[in-house]
């Protein structure tokens, strides 16, 4: 059974959110996961990006033929380091102690994609980018094979929160072609699918590619109109496209949103300081743009640096 958790936030990289999955229910994650998703649907709505996720022995799935299958692909783990990986799972301490537990894991089971997948979401949850991507593209290319990390046909063999959570190390790390290809195979899980399409949309920002940002937003608002961090996303990708007039048609959708709940979540004094810890630094930029009617805007970069661009 998942259970929330907070963990250190930042954008594009480090989760605001953790599913944590205990040895004992990773045979019947699948049949649950519809009812964790209805739960947790809300939670994502204002905290949305990015997610890092631990996983055990299998993926967050759809079905139960899916779970199965992810779990059959896990070597069977020693008794040594089953226990070994219900205490990292269990494991609340600093980064230090964290990645300390899940090394030990990895150590006692090096061929395990969950133990080295769950390493790279800790370091991703605190911005150690290349250390979070080095972990999360090996359990990849474990569960991909001999394909590699580029052939769309082989990421669906992939654990998609793995996929989701790989893309956010390599958008960090500039790698944003990647990182687009990783968000869009993580997409077609349905529990993960608004997720990964928000940060495809973002990531693509983040590229330069305004077009398919405001694609995907639409896509997604057309799928949940009431999704406000992804009105609020299309606010910031139509301004940076030059299109004040339709930003300004999204900005008071946003606010007439849910009774009035967009307003208070997305006003122009707490949208910014909402979105900073979650958004890479061009969609952050252009929405401070937007709300300052200015021609350039600044956030900070994934290095913790003051960045202005200019739209």
């Amino acid at each position: 059974r998942r259970t929330l958790s907070g963990h250190m936030p930042h954008r594009c990289g480090a989760g605001t959110l953790s599913y944590l999955c205990h040895a004992q229910s990773c045979g019947s994650m699948a049949s649950t996961s519809t009812h964790a998703a209805q739960s947790r649907r809300h939670v994502l709505q204002s905290l949305l990006l990015p997610v890092a996720t631990l996983v055990l022995q299998g993926a967050i799935n759809s079905s139960p033929s899916a779970a199965a299958e992810a779990q059959a692909k896990q070597p069977t783990l020693t008794q040594e380091a089953l226990a070994a990986f219900q205490s990292a799972l269990l494991d609340s301490g600093s980064y230090e102690d964290r990645e300390r537990a899940w090394s030990q894991v990895i150590q006692l089971a090096p061929t395990s994609s969950a133990a080295l997948a769950n390493r790279g979401a800790v370091r991703l949850q605190y911005r150690r980018w290349a250390g979070a991507e080095s972990d999360l593209s090996a359990a990849t290319r474990m569960e991909a094979g001999s394909a590699g990390l580029a052939d769309p046909e082989a990421l669906h063999e992939v654990d998609p929160v793995t996929l989701n959570n790989l893309g956010n190390a390599e958008a960090a790390m500039g790698r944003l072609d990647l990182a687009i290809l990783h968000f869009q195979a993580a997409s077609r899980d349905n529990a993960l699918r608004t997720v990964a399409l928000t940060n495809l949309a973002l990531c693509a920002f983040e590229a330069g590619d305004n077009l398919q940002a405001t694609r995907v937003a639409r896509q997604i608002l057309r799928r949940d109109p009431t999704f406000l961090d992804a009105r609020c996303a299309l606010v910031a990708f139509l301004f940076g496209s030059g299109q004040l007039a339709l930003a300004e048609q999204e900005w008071e959708q946003l606010q007439e949103t849910n009774d009035g709940l967009g307003a208070y979540l997305y006003s122009r004094s707490t949208a910014l300081q909402r979105v900073a810890s979650r958004w890479p630094p061009r969609a952050t930029a252009a929405l401070d743009a937007f709300i300052h009617l200015s021609n350039t805007g600044t956030a900070l970069g994934y290095d913790l640096q003051p960045r202005t661009f200019t739209f």
